[in-house]
């Protein structure tokens, strides 16, 4: 048994919240990370993440870096900066831009995946982080 099955048996699954506005990755990502155990909650922008924040603590955080009404990176800074949360965050972005991975690391992102992402990967990246 894997530890994080292993972790699961004990404690629940590990709770995903995934903060994406494009529905069709939203769900595709919901139904990858259930079928792998874990349990995901989705926030469609910055407004609906924040006040789920202020009353879920996640396992990890999948986040997009645009939003309708805020920027993934400003998400970042105030979890970490404001709110002082140490919750893993993987950043999951169409931007292939180095200086925004660069300044996700900078804020204390866990991981960087580039949009379009291996399904398969994603929950390896995942899975690695909560290990850790």
């Amino acid at each position: 048994m894997s530890k994080e099955q292993n972790r699961s048996k004990e404690f629940g699954p590990e709770r995903v919240l995934v903060v994406e506005d494009d529905t069709m990755i939203s769900k595709l990502l919901s139904i990858v990370l259930e079928h792998h155990g874990f349990e995901v909650k989705v926030a469609d922008d910055y407004a609906s993440a924040v006040e789920g924040l202020e009353h879920e603590h996640p396992s990890i955080i999948l986040l997009d870096l645009m939003l309708p009404d805020g920027n993934g990176l400003d998400l970042l800074k105030w979890l970490r900066d404001d709110k002082g949360d140490a919750v893993p965050v993987v950043v999951l972005t169409a931007f292939r831009q180095e200086d925004k991975a660069l300044r996700a690391f900078e804020l204390g992102a866990n991981d960087f995946i580039s949009k379009p992402f291996r399904p398969r990967e994603l929950v390896a990246r995942v899975q690695r982080v909560l290990a850790a």
